[in-house]
This record gives structure tokens, C-alpha cells and sequence, in this order.
């Protein structure tokens, strides 16, 4: 096998964290996985090209402690990957405004 093109890839580990409480007395407060949610769901809309050939996923997500707690805390990883290191760099300056735009629900780190 010859090899004659290289991926290039970026990771980000993504935290968010929110005032959080409990799913009746504090109803209507900020969750960390709702903004999370609101986050991949703008990425998953993202555009990318089919040549150079780039992707993206956001393989893993973690948060909360119970089912009747508004989430003070979530994570999430996302792998970026491109031939083309200016494609690379433009997906990852999209995802951190879309990271940016939402953390204003929160706070993410």
C-alpha cells in the first residue's frame, strides 16, 4: 500500500456548564445538555466539501445525574478531519462560533 495524501484532524473536548436544579422547583432554568443539544444540532447542519474530502462527528456526550435534574454539567468530543488544512482550519473556526454563539446559554469551556 502506498500512501500519498495525509488526514489531517483536530479534536475539541467541549464542556458546558449551567445553573442546573431540580426538574420541578427550577423548571425554565438553563440545563448544560440543552445547550449541548442546541450545539450539535447547528454542527450536524454544517456543510462540508466532498472534495477535499472532509467530516466531522460528535462521537461522545456525557452529563447530568439523574433523571429529575436539570443538567449543571455536559461534555462532548468532536473529531474534525480534512485533506486540506484550510478546510480543516475553516470547519474548526465554524464549529468554535457555533460553540461561541451558544455558550452564552451557559457557560462552556
Amino acid at each position: 500500500m502506498i500512501t500519498h495524501t495525509g488526514i489531517a484532524s483536530r479534536r475539541l473536548q467541549v464542556g458546558v456548564s449551567a445553573a442546573g436544579g431540580h426538574s420541578w422547583e427550577d423548571f425554565g432554568a438553563a440545563s448544560a445538555i440543552h445547550v449541548m443539544g442546541h450545539m450539535i444540532s447547528d454542527i450536524a447542519r454544517l456543510e462540508v466539501p466532498a472534495d477535499p474530502r472532509t467530516s466531522y462527528n460528535v462521537g461522545v456526550i456525557s452529563g447530568g445525574t439523574s433523571v429529575n435534574t436539570i443538567a449543571s454539567h455536559a461534555e462532548m468530543l468532536i473529531d474534525m478531519r480534512s485533506t486540506d488544512a484550510q478546510c480543516l482550519a475553516d470547519l474548526e473556526r465554524q464549529v468554535r462560533l457555533i460553540l461561541q454563539r451558544h455558550s452564552e446559554q451557559g457557560r462552556s469551556g
